[in-house]
């Protein structure tokens, strides 16, 4: 997973489950192909085309700081295991992970 410590700017917001969130602006480059099939997408599902890439980002494994902070709450409210043997748990999750790949 990839956690991105960085403030956003505020050059706009969002409003997610109810929270206001700054949004940065991000200007990318797509073959027409993939935009086109972006944009298709987007009005078939009544989306905005950034959340669709926000969500694909997420399913990738790009999750900010927080959200991690929040998935690690919730195990260890659920676990059983004490610091230093959940530690050596994710290392070795973490190892076998990156060798599936």
């Amino acid at each position: 997973m990839i956690f991105d410590d960085l403030d956003p700017l505020p050059v706009g917001s969002n409003v997610t489950e109810g929270a206001c969130e700054t949004m940065p602006r991000l200007t990318i480059t797509l073959a027409d192909r993939t935009h086109r099939a972006l944009k298709k997408a987007a009005a078939r599902q009544g989306r905005s085309m950034s959340s669709i890439i926000e969500e694909s980002l997420e399913m990738r494994g790009i999750r900010t700081s927080h959200t991690a902070w929040e998935v690690v709450a919730k195990v260890r409210a659920r676990s059983s295991l004490d610091p230093d043997a959940a530690m050596v748990l994710a290392v070795e999750e973490t190892a076998r992970h990156r060798t599936e790949r």
